[in-house]
């Protein structure tokens, strides 16, 4: 199995960020197929099951942004992305001098431009490598839903609602 190594703001493992995807799909092979994540895509997704890989691009067609998933054998320098659970992967990143910031979906960490998805129990369902372009949005974007999270767990606290509106206040 091919290692990948996340090179931070530049590239995984043998891809880099800026690479026109003809050139990606001439490197990685045909066994891909290609798809839109939402109606407002401006472009398609190239998606390498057997890889564990999702790459996206830009309107010039130059590689942006790679989503890896379990099957991918993702590291950060001698950590294991997919190889333990979200609490384990934080902790061993923060001791590494990563500090790592949390929200209900997973983690991000601002000074590799990765981002962990890990909504429910803990378990990594992927890993997300940003060109520094693609990050900086993403970082406002990061804000911009936590500002108005915590607007409304204001709102909620200042009306007397519970914490969680899909509890009475019996349940918290």
């Amino acid at each position: 199995m091919q290692s990948w190594e996340i090179r931070p703001f530049d590239g995984v493992g043998p891809l880099n960020f800026g690479t026109p995807r003809s050139r990606v799909r001439e490197a990685l092979g045909s066994r891909f197929h290609t798809f839109r994540k939402s109606a407002k895509s401006q472009s398609e997704t190239d998606a390498y099951g057997d890889l564990g890989l999702h790459l996206y691009y830009d309107a010039a067609d130059q590689l942006k942004f790679i989503e890896t998933f379990p099957s991918c054998a993702l590291r950060w320098g001698n950590l294991w992305l997919f190889r333990a659970d979200l609490r384990t992967t934080i902790g061993e990143m923060q001791a590494s001098g990563q500090p790592a910031i949390t929200d209900p979906s997973g983690c991000y960490f601002e000074g590799l431009g990765v981002a962990i998805y890990s909504p429910y129990d803990g378990r990594i369902e992927s890993v997300g490598v940003f060109r520094r372009d693609e990050w900086e949005h993403y970082l406002e974007l990061a804000r911009e839903i936590a500002e108005k999270r915590r607007l409304r767990a204001e709102r909620r606290k200042a009306l007397g609602a519970p914490k969680n509106p899909f509890q009475s206040d019996e349940q918290t």
